[in-house]
C-alpha cells in the first residue's frame, strides 16, 4: 500500500480551533488531540482504528456548531451594513449567513425584501422557491425574528465541548478568565486581547458596540471553522488508510469521500 505524502508539515492540534488549547480534560476518551496522537502509541491497526473512530464521533458533534455560530456572527454583520443603507455588503453577508444554515429564516427574509427592493428579480425567484422548498415562513415580521446561538455562555460551551460538568477547580488559570470576563451579566473593564478566542472578541462587542471587535469575531470563527474541517478531515484519511490496510474496502472509500468533502487535499496529495 502507497502511503500519500503530506503537502505540508501537519501537526495535528484541533483543540486549539475548538479554543480548548490548554484545557486538561478529566478524561481523555473526550479528548480528540489525545485519542488521534494515542495511535502512534499503539501497534495493533484495530486498537488504532477504534481510536479513530472515537475521536470521529467526538469531532463530528462541532460541525453544526461551527456553522450556526458562523451564520449567527454574519448575520450580525449584515444587519449593521443594512442599518447602514450599504445593502450591497449587507446582501454578501446575509448570503454567507445562509449559506452556512440554510435555515436561517431572518437572513432569507432580507435577502428577499432586499432583492426585490434592488430589483434582482432573478435572485428573487430563487429566493422564494427555495424558502417554499424548504417550508420557510418568509412572510413573518422581522421584527419577531431572532437567531439565537446555541450558547450563550463560554461556560456552556466548555461543557458541551469536553463532555464535563467543568466545577471551577477543572479551569485553568486561563480559561477561569475567559468565563468570569465572559460573563456579560457582570460589569467588566475592556480587555487588552491578544488571544484567538473569538468569544471574548464578542464580549466586547457586546459591552462596546465597536463593529471592530465583530470584524475580529467573524475572522476567527472563519478561520477556526475552516481548521476545524482540515483536522476533521485529517482523523477521517488517517481512517482510511486503516481500513485499506484492514481490507475494508467500501469503508474506507466511504472515509475518502469524507475527507475529500472537508477539503483534505490542501494539505494531502490525493
Amino acid at each position: 500500500m502507497i502511503i500519500k505524502t503530506p503537502k505540508i508539515t501537519f501537526y495535528f492540534n484541533i483543540n486549539q480551533h475548538l479554543n480548548l488549547g490548554i484545557h486538561h480534560f478529566d478524561d481523555n476518551q473526550n479528548n480528540i488531540n489525545w485519542l488521534v496522537h494515542k495511535t502512534f502509541q499503539v501497534e495493533k491497526l484495530e486498537d488504532k482504528l477504534n481510536l479513530l473512530t472515537l475521536a470521529a464521533q467526538k469531532v463530528e458533534k462541532f460541525h453544526s456548531y461551527f456553522h450556526f455560530e458562523q451564520s449567527f456572527f454574519h448575520l450580525l454583520y449584515a444587519e449593521f451594513y443594512y442599518f447602514q443603507n450599504d445593502f450591497q455588503n449587507a446582501i454578501a453577508h446575509y448570503e454567507k449567513a445562509v449559506f452556512q444554515d440554510h435555515l436561517n429564516q431572518k437572513a432569507h427574509i432580507r435577502l428577499i425584501n432586499l432583492y426585490r427592493k434592488l430589483g434582482l428579480n432573478e435572485k428573487f425567484k430563487n429566493q422564494l422557491n427555495y424558502c417554499a422548498r424548504f417550508k420557510i415562513a418568509n412572510n413573518a415580521a422581522i421584527e419577531t425574528i431572532s437567531y439565537q446561538r446555541n450558547f450563550n455562555e463560554f461556560i456552556e460551551y466548555l461543557k458541551f465541548a469536553t463532555n464535563s460538568k467543568f466545577l471551577n477547580k477543572q479551569f485553568t488559570s486561563e480559561e477561569l478568565k475567559i468565563v468570569s470576563e465572559y460573563d456579560y451579566n457582570l460589569k467588566f473593564k475592556i480587555l487588552n486581547l491578544n488571544t484567538s478566542n473569538y468569544w471574548l472578541y464578542y464580549a466586547n462587542f457586546l459591552l462596546t458596540n465597536n463593529y471592530k471587535f465583530l470584524a475580529k469575531t467573524l475572522e476567527l470563527i472563519t478561520y477556526n471553522h475552516k481548521s476545524y474541517h482540515l483536522h476533521a478531515g485529517m482523523i477521517y484519511y488517517k481512517r482510511h488508510q486503516l481500513y485499506l490496510a484492514l481490507d475494508k474496502k467500501a469503508l474506507a472509500k466511504n472515509d475518502l469521500e469524507k475527507a475529500k468533502n472537508l477539503e483534505i487535499d490542501q494539505i494531502i496529495n490525493l
